[in-house]
């Protein structure tokens, strides 16, 4: 008995910061700064953040008009006024991000 309670106790210490975070909805543009050839990419994105925080991380799709490749990235970001700001890392494309887009 003191294994379901100490167990279901630490489920809900770890679910518990989960379950504050914020989740927003982010469109804007990408840029991939590594290799020969950086290009823009347009990107939609799930971001979550701490209530009351003005930083955030989460995850995405791009797509690169110019070369038609589409990049599966993580990005952590700088959230503020529905304007989000963020690097991360694309991981289809092998190469550090930048992004600049809008959030609801």
């Amino acid at each position: 008995m003191k294994r379901i309670l100490a167990a279901t106790t630490l489920a809900a210490l770890l679910a518990a910061p989960a379950a504050q975070a914020e989740t927003n909805y982010m469109l804007g543009a990408t840029w991939t700064l590594g290799g020969n050839s950086p290009e823009m990419g347009i990107s939609a994105r799930v971001m979550l953040s701490g209530t009351g925080n003005d930083y955030g991380f989460g995850g995405g799709v791009t797509y690169f008009p110019t070369s038609g490749d589409i990049g599966y990235d993580a990005i952590g970001a700088w959230m503020q006024g529905n304007i989000l700001i963020g690097a991360g890392y694309d991981f289809s494309n092998y190469s550090p991000v930048f992004t600049l887009g809008y959030y609801q």
